[in-house]
């Protein structure tokens, strides 16, 4: 071939099949389509994301919503505990005040010492835990046992009067009896003058109220007029 006609050979464009054609064509599609699924997996990859994180934000506020009511109910349930104890505190307080003025009350009119007694015993004892029917029951014991102690010694006094009544009587019974027994020996006018007698007597009776006690008896008794009237004599 002629120089000329080979460079225009050269530069001809080369002729491809028409199935290379095809080829080429369903290659380059299947990249692009390839490509668009890669994207639209990525983009669904990132909505999925996208729905996780809006699903735990969600969750999360939730939880936060949760805790909070849980907190505010916490917090309400310790206000109204905190109001009841106060409640408690305040009633048992006027209960404690109204029971001390009640005891009191009991003890006006008492003796200055067991007011203090029970005055020194409220303020040791008389607070708010302690029972009321102990602090009660420990103040009625205090005055039982001043009532026992004011009983036993009007018991005392009684029984110290009665004795000391029969003493009088007995001595007053003795004093009859030396002066009857007295009056038996002075009887006789042979022995006695009358106005002897009458002085004899008279002086047996001082001397017998001056010595003559509740102890002594009729039979000591007639000797100390025996005493006497020996003297006289």
């Amino acid at each position: 071939m002629p120089p000329r006609e080979t460079e225009q050979a050269a530069r001809a464009p080369a002729v491809v099949p028409p199935w290379e054609a095809r080829r080429a064509n369903a290659e380059a599609n299947l990249d692009v389509t390839r490509a668009e699924i890669a994207r639209r997996q990525e983009i669904r990859q990132y909505r999925e994301e996208l729905r996780a994180r809006e699903d735990a934000a969600r969750a999360l506020e939730r939880d936060r919503a949760a805790a909070a009511r849980a907190d505010a109910e916490a917090r309400a349930a310790s206000a109204r505990k905190e109001a009841e104890l106060a409640e408690a505190a305040r009633q048992e307080k006027t209960a404690l005040d109204t029971c001390v003025a009640m005891i009191r009350l009991r003890v006006i009119g008492e003796p200055s010492a067991i007011c203090a007694e029970v005055e020194r015993y409220l303020a040791e004892h008389a607070r708010i835990g302690v029972p009321l029917r102990l602090i009660e029951a420990e103040c009625t014991a205090i005055l039982d046992r001043h009532h026992a102690a004011v009983e036993a010694e009007k018991k005392a006094k009684a029984k110290a009067a009665v004795e000391a009544m029969k003493q009088a009587l007995h001595r007053t019974d003795l004093l009859t009896h030396g002066e009857s027994y007295a009056l038996k020996r002075t009887s006789d006018r042979t022995l006695w003058a009358p106005f002897a007698a009458l002085e004899a007597r008279e002086a047996i009776r001082r001397h017998l109220d001056g010595v003559v006690c509740p102890e002594w008896t009729e039979w000591r008794v007639e000797q100390e007029v025996d005493e006497v009237l020996s003297e006289w004599a």
